[in-house]
């Protein structure tokens, strides 16, 4: 790794960071720390296999970007929906979440 390689990648780290800390302060921090709680298995028991993980973390990245800049929540549930179905119902194992998809 060369050095502006490792800056850059510091750069990122701490930005994540930031952006993460931001979001547990957000409009939507219980929703996130909903999603957060869920364990693998009860994400894998909607479809077993990779989908629904990269389905999961992109929920959770949708969640964590709309708390941390605390987009509406009518904008966060039009993203929500274009993940599709899946999305909608791991978004339906949150207490929190449920309540408004």
């Amino acid at each position: 790794m060369t050095p502006e390689e490792k800056a850059a990648y510091k750069k990122l780290l701490k930005e994540d960071g930031d952006r993460i800390d931001q979001a547990f302060r957000g409009e939507y921090a219980d929703q996130l720390a909903g999603l957060y709680a869920l364990s693998p298995a009860q994400v894998d028991a909607l479809v077993p296999g990779t989908e629904d993980l990269a389905t999961y973390a992109k929920l959770i990245s949708i969640v964590e970007h709309a708390s941390a800049a605390n987009v509406a929540q009518g904008e966060m549930l039009d993203q929500i929906r274009k993940l599709g179905p899946l999305a909608k119902e791991i978004a339906k194992l949150v207490p929190a979440l449920a309540a408004i998809v």
